[in-house]
């Protein structure tokens, strides 16, 4: 709740969270205070179809003086569902506006510490910033990139014009999970572990 400027913002994803810690904060919420929900795509595409999930959504659509969604597909499918919302309903692209030259100007700074930080030199590298849903769940490309990652290299001689087939390696970088916060089982950790100990992969958390 920001007390400045009397507005309480709430993000619903993912609406498990929403439904055990933010709801009854937001029950108790005076009136008169506006609401702006932020709904994302877990929940236009699965959450909906849950029966105690979206009725914590529908209540926050209720409540809402505006929503945000991201996509145009997002804004139709909220239309679908709450075709009567009365509130401003407002489509908000997620984009990150980069200046390549800065990046590029502190990639080696950056590559450096996060080369101390996993105690293996980077080469060529995937990174995989959590997980919010099961499809996004890094075990699924998990073995396929293990055996990828196993084949070996075909590469051009420049001199001679020969090629050659040599193993070379790529460092998949696994950081964190949202998921492990909200339940995840210890066993599906270790399940992860097992399997980046054997493939070159590393996990920094």
């Amino acid at each position: 709740m920001e007390t400045a400027c009397n507005r309480l913002h709430v993000t619903w994803l993912p609406t498990k969270l929403f439904g055990e810690l933010i709801s009854p904060v937001f029950r108790k919420l005076d009136a008169t205070v506006p609401v702006l929900a932020v709904c994302g795509g877990t929940d236009l595409n699965e959450d909906v179809y849950n029966v105690d999930y979206f009725k914590v959504m529908t209540k926050s659509v209720q409540r809402s003086r505006a929503v945000i969604v991201f996509t145009q597909s997002m804004l139709t499918r909220f239309q679908e569902f709450w075709p009567d919302y009365k509130g401003l309903l407002k489509m908000i692209p997620q984009a990150v506006n980069v200046n390549r030259e800065l990046a590029y100007r502190d990639l080696e700074t950056h590559v450096n510490w996060l080369t101390k930080r996993l105690g293996v030199e980077l080469t060529r590298y995937f990174v995989i910033v959590g997980r919010l849903r099961p499809v996004k769940d890094p075990q699924f490309a998990l073995q396929p990139f293990i055996e990828w990652n196993s084949k070996p290299v075909t590469v051009l001689n420049q001199k001679t014009d020969e090629q050659l087939s040599r193993p070379y390696h790529h460092h998949l970088i696994y950081i964190g999970s949202v998921v492990s916060l909200l339940g995840r089982t210890e066993n599906d950790h270790t399940c992860i572990q097992t399997k980046f100990s054997a493939s070159h992969v590393k996990n920094n958390r």
